[in-house]
């Protein structure tokens, strides 16, 4: 085709700045008009074998580009044969013009009819033309993409060309420098080591990486996207592992470079050790196994220092006796050399190579079954010896001892193979020494003994069983933790056993001690998890709740239950309860028959247990139970019918209706809690008004009967009812969670409220309401950012009236703040700030400010200067005045201890701004350095230390200069 320009295509190439969008021009003509690239390297012609050098690179870069803007099935096969026979001759032309045909290369060659049979001559023109590593870095780039395409998708043309494009590649890639190349080279060539036979060239592939390790480079601390050298490193590794005949390079290398002194040298050199043994065929492992363990030996007994070396270390053992393990000819070979030394420094726990042999010891149990059992057969003996040959020995000794021998048995359970010591006569004789602990001693002895056990019960003989019984049956009232743990794992194993033998005498029994009881359920408890034991241990527990009539008893087991019902079994658990045992029903009876004045608190419990039960229940029995109990409660009139619809609404699903009852519901509970004397009946009533608002609909019938309480509410107020302004605030919480359209008029007339002269008290204690989560008080709906919402109204109902900083306002909005995310208070602090200010002040006279307010803001401070904001550097020096007073605030010790964390994390600011409070702070805080709570001290002396030390460090050096 004829380019649709009349001057000529060099004039274009040389003067005309929209080349660009010429060649989009050109390209789509092309495309459109199905015609022959051919014609267009002809009109390019001028171009191309122009005199000046200048110019026929432009012509290339305008052809190469070409390439890359058309389709990628534009060409057919003619046309690829044409332009690979003028790529391959423009190689010989200058060398300014190389990137442009590199470039046009790369293109060419990933289109999808490229014939094979190309490939090879421009390779090997590329190869006999190009020195790669004289090219730029994106030069070079793109010819290894060139290599990695060509390598991927043309393997049978390539391996006809035999060791010729293994020596090309080598060529290609050796001494390249750039991080971002290599990565991409470490990256690639595993793949292609694994796809072509390197023949001879095996040395000088390994070479080739071999002089990168072990990796010493450094990232640009300005580059965002840096390459680390650990991740350099990582990639190297599988390049130097790449090829099984790579072993006997790759040993000696990170032999040799073990013996350096620098510490990234030796973990390299490990890492390949390790990854060595686990990639490279078991003969190249045993091999070189003598002189890898020789080295190692060097790490480990007495080995380095650092830890991170001693692990690499330990880890290359593991791998090793990993890629051996199915080699029964030579594994016990191996070990039999660990082990030469081994067994001697074991039995001498004084010798300073005691602990890292018994590292190394633990690490081959690890590494494999086979290695599991071999250690195993080894530490058997010398802990028996241990334990029996020196009566003499300390406790903490023996305790040592045991320690280590409960790390062997632990991994002997994690890798399946305690049933192999069944019949062992060394395991058998080791239960009978910690037996004979376990009756002598009651101490740490006796605790790792147990835990020896708990994880040895399968193997347990029946012998030995028996006397662990009597001993956990005697001393069931008061288990240890210890104890408890063998029991479980016992009862796991031996369930019928356990029953008879254990629990038996404790089931169907009533309890009269308060502790006994405690002690017994709360051992009894985790055993639930045991199907066998589960109905006899609710038995006994219902029993002692239901038939017992001692009320402390009833509290140890409801307590029991809520421990139960709040543990991870618990949907299990509560199944079984409602419908095997009725439990629901039962407390129903329980609480109608207890006693209000003496037995509220198991009331109260009882209908806690009811909830934690239904809220567990599928929606259908909830439904049921709604439907069954709601319409019979008469709230006003029946405490217990309070506690009763507590249970079953506590923590109802949102998606359970309860619209047929709500009238009635807040009418009673609304006029219970204005009228009764009986505090805890009244917060039950509160906080069920709250969930009850929290979840009604959004609807007229439901906005009216808030109104209808809301005027009710009012009309108390000016009676100077303080409840009523308490019942606003629950309500108002509820409300405003689930972000209800009516939830502001009610909190602006809490916020009026904060200037009445009787009930301003009230009406701060509503807005602590409104921030405090309680753990039993269950909102079914919570609108998202609701939090914020809350911020936003009370700045706006209070931002004016706060200016007058009343005590009241202050202590409100301190409430609200807490509650408020972080990240809102950093967007307002021009507002917040003067009051949190305020919030802190103790004033020049004695009169002494809310103490919780002052916490709470000290703490909201605090994050700010942890933020190391702006506002607080603006504000400093009325900041620090205000802390050094508050250190030695009588009347809370909470207060003094955080206002010394705020004057310590001031610190972190820069040095030429805490330089003239220095002085100041570290003379104002001797007083508290004798304050007589131990926390204040330790406070005290951290933050006058800190500000005492201020620009002794280097950060603190470097900041002033």
């Amino acid at each position: 085709m004829k380019f649709p320009w009349t001057t000529s295509i060099v004039d274009v190439l040389k003067d005309d700045n929209k080349v660009d969008e010429k060649l989009q021009h050109v390209a789509k003509s092309l495309v459109k008009k199905g015609g022959d690239i051919s014609v267009v390297i002809e009109e390019l012609g001028p171009a191309l074998t122009h005199k000046d050098a200048d110019i026929r690179l432009k012509g290339m870069k305008f052809l190469s580009d070409l390439l890359k803007n058309i389709p990628n099935d534009f060409l057919n096969t003619a046309q690829f044969e044409f332009i690979s026979k003028f790529y391959v001759d423009r190689m010989k032309d200058h060398h300014s013009i190389t990137p442009q045909v590199i470039n046009g290369l790369l293109a060419l060659i990933q289109m999808k009819n490229f014939p094979h049979s190309s490939i090879i001559q421009i390779l090997q023109q590329m190869f006999a033309q190009i020195l790669c590593q004289n090219q730029t870095r994106n030069d070079r780039s793109n010819i290894f993409s060139i290599l990695q395409y060509a390598s991927d998708n043309f393997q049978q043309e390539l391996e006809t060309m035999g060791t010729d494009f293994i020596y090309g590649v080598i060529q290609a890639i050796d001494g390249e420098r750039d991080p971002r190349n290599l990565l991409f080279l470490f990256e690639f060539m595993p793949r292609f080591i694994n796809t072509y036979e390197l023949r001879h060239l095996n040395e000088e592939m390994f070479e080739v990486f071999s002089c990168y390790f072990p990796i010493d480079f450094h990232p640009s601390p300005n580059d965002p996207k840096a390459i680390t050298r650990d991740f350099l490193a990582e990639k190297l590794k599988l390049c130097l592992c790449a090829s099984k005949d790579f072993a006997q390079f790759c040993y000696p290398l990170a032999l040799e470079k073990l013996e350096s002194d620098l510490t990234v040298a030796k973990l390299d050199s490990l890492s390949l050790l390790s990854h060595a043994s686990s990639t490279f065929e078991v003969k190249s492992v045993l091999e070189n196994f003598d002189d890898v363990w020789q080295a190692i030996k060097k790490e480990l007994l007495p080995g380095s220092n650092n830890k991170e070396i001693r692990a690499k270390a330990l880890c290359v053992i593991s791998d090793i006796l990993k890629a051996i393990n199915n080699d029964e000819a030579h594994f016990e070979i191996i070990l039999n050399k660990i082990f030469t030394n081994a067994i001697g420094t074991l039995l001498n726990r004084d010798s300073s190579l005691f602990k890292p042999t018994l590292e190394l010891v633990i690490k081959c149990a690890e590494a494999s079954d086979n290695s599991c059992l071999y250690v195993m057969n080894k530490v058997l003996p010398i802990t028996l010896t241990e334990m029996t040959t020196n009566e003499e020995i300390a406790d903490s000794e023996k305790c040592d001892i045991l320690e280590d021998f409960h790390k062997f048995v632990c991994i002997m359970v994690d890798m399946n193979k305690l049933g192999e010591y069944k019949n062992d006569n060394y395991m058998i004789s080791i239960q009978r020494e910690l037996i004979k602990i376990l009756i002598t001693y009651d101490s740490d002895l006796s605790k790792i003994s147990w835990k020896i056990m708990t994880r040895i019960t399968p193997i347990l003989s029946d012998e030995n069983r028996q006397i662990i019984y009597s001993k956990l049956n005697a001393n069931l009232t008061k288990s240890s933790t210890e104890e408890a743990e063998c029991l479980l794992e016992l009862a796991k194993v031996y369930p019928h056993e356990i029953h008879k033998l254990v629990l038996e005498e404790h089931f169907s029994k009533k309890y009269d001690n308060e502790e006994f009881a405690k002690n017994i359920f709360k051992t009894l408890s985790p055993l639930l998890i045991v199907p066998e034991l589960r109905e006899h241990i609710i038995e006994v527990l219902c029993i002692n709740l239901f038939n017992n009539h001692l009320s402390v008893i009833q509290l140890v087991v409801l307590d029991i239950l809520r421990e139960i019902l709040n543990s991870s079994k618990s949907p299990e658990i509560a199944k079984i309860l409602y419908g095997e045992w009725r439990i629901v029903v039962k407390l129903i009876d329980l609480i109608k028959n207890l006693n209000i004045e003496k037995d509220q608190e198991v009331m109260y419990r009882a209908s806690l247990i009811m909830s934690l039960v239904i809220r567990l229940l599928p929606n259908d029995q909830q439904m049921e139970l709604v439907e069954k109990y709601l319409p019979r409660m008469k709230l006003e009139s029946s405490i217990s019918d309070l506690y009763i619809t507590s249970g079953i609404m506590a923590f109802l699903d949102a998606a359970i209706p309860v619209e047929n009852h709500f009238e009635q519901l807040v009418n009673e509970l609304t006029n219970l809690s204005l009228t009764t004397h009986d505090e805890n009946a009244r917060k039950i009533a509160n906080q069920l008004l709250c969930s009850l608002f929290n979840r009604a609909p959004v609807d007229d019938k439901h906005k009216k009967i808030l109104s209808k309480i809301y005027d009710i509410l009012k009309d108390e107020i000016k009676k100077q009812n303080h409840h009523a302004v308490i019942i606003l605030g629950w309500i108002s919480k509820g409300l405003l969670a689930r972000g209800h359209p009516d939830a502001a008029e009610i909190l602006e007339t809490l916020s009026e409220l904060l200037d009445h002269p009787k009930l301003s008290k009230s009406a701060e204690l509503a807005f602590e309401i409104i921030s405090l989560e309680f753990p039993n008080l269950h909102l079914p709906l919570l609108k998202h950012l609701f939090k914020q919402k809350i911020f936003v109204l009370a700045m706006k109902f209070l931002d004016g009236k706060i200016e007058k900083f009343s005590e009241h306002h202050l202590t409100a909005m301190a409430n609200i703040l807490q509650i408020t995310p972080h990240q809102v208070l950093k967007m307002n602090i021009d507002k917040i700030g003067p009051i949190l200010f305020k919030c802190i002040e103790t004033g020049s006279d004695d009169n002494s400010p809310h103490p919780k307010r002052v916490l709470l803001s000290l703490k909201i401070i605090n994050n700010f200067i942890s933020d190391k904001h702006q506002f607080i550097l603006t504000n400093l020096q009325r900041l620090v005045k205000e802390f050094l007073k508050l250190s030695q605030f009588k009347h809370l010790m909470d207060i003094r201890i955080m206002a010394c964390k705020c004057l310590e994390h001031l610190t972190k600011f820069p040095l030429f701004t805490l330089v003239p409070y220095k002085n100041d702070v570290t003379h104002d805080l001797i007083p508290a350095l004798d304050d007589p709570k131990r926390l204040v001290r330790a406070a005290a002396v951290s933050a006058r230390m800190s500000w005492y030390l201020l620009g002794e460090n280097e950060n603190d050096k470097a900041s002033n200069i």
